[in-house]
């Protein structure tokens, strides 16, 4: 009779424990294709673009240089892996004391290359600037390349049009330029991603061997 007591017991206490177990295992994670991400180039930092999901707020950034301040608003809403990418850069102080690497009088100014010492070697002859999109300058960039981002909102449509630089399609990095004018031949071959709001005339005194010496991500 004890043994059987015994036995009874025994496989009480194996299915409580057994029970346990169950109820404090995990539940399994689903693991599908969206929620896997590939780590690439392409990537760009959730850190750098954090600011981007506070929406209904106007991101700004002051440009501050070497003749003075330039203000632009970005367009995170319209171009956000543009913005998150400039703003990452920002954040890790890349563009901090580069140059002004090139710079076309009634055209634009050039800037985001690290290794650029003021100088961007053989400019473009006016058939060149109109004839083809603007390419990048000398080898600098961060260490990846992104893809573009078009807008049909977005134009090179006057002064003050901050757009990325390119090798050619889905090949920005860190290059950047501002229009002294519109130019209307490079849409849709530069990503626009903002425009001066205070300081064109900074801009336009801007030489090339001028340097950014920070730049300062606002929001408002």
């Amino acid at each position: 009779m004890d043994k059987k007591i015994a036995v009874i017991l025994g496989i009480v206490l194996l299915a409580a424990g057994f029970g346990f177990y169950l109820l404090s295992k995990p539940a399994p994670v689903k693991i599908d294709d969206k929620s896997l991400v590939q780590a690439n180039d392409n990537n760009i930092s959730a850190e750098g673009g954090s600011a981007l999901t506070n929406l209904g707020k106007t991101m700004k950034a002051t440009i501050q240089t070497s003749k003075g301040d330039i203000q632009v608003e970005l367009y995170e809403e319209k171009v956000p892996k543009t913005v998150a990418n400039f703003v990452k850069l920002v954040k890790e102080g890349f563009y901090d004391g580069i140059y002004f690497h090139r710079v076309i009088q009634d055209f634009m100014i050039q800037t985001g290359d690290p290794q650029a010492k003021g100088t961007a070697g053989v400019d473009f002859t006016y058939d060149q600037i109109v004839g083809s999109a603007l390419p990048i300058a000398g080898t600098g960039g961060p260490g990846y390349k992104f893809e573009d981002e078009f807008d049909s909102s977005l134009k090179h449509d006057g002064p003050g049009v901050l757009s990325m630089a390119n090798s050619g399609p889905n090949t920005n990095g860190s290059q950047f330029f501002i229009t002294h004018v519109a130019t209307p031949w490079l849409d849709g071959k530069h990503t626009v991603f903002g425009k001066v709001l205070v300081g064109q005339d900074v801009v336009n005194q801007i030489v090339q061997g001028d340097k950014i010496e920070k730049i300062i991500i606002l929001e408002e």
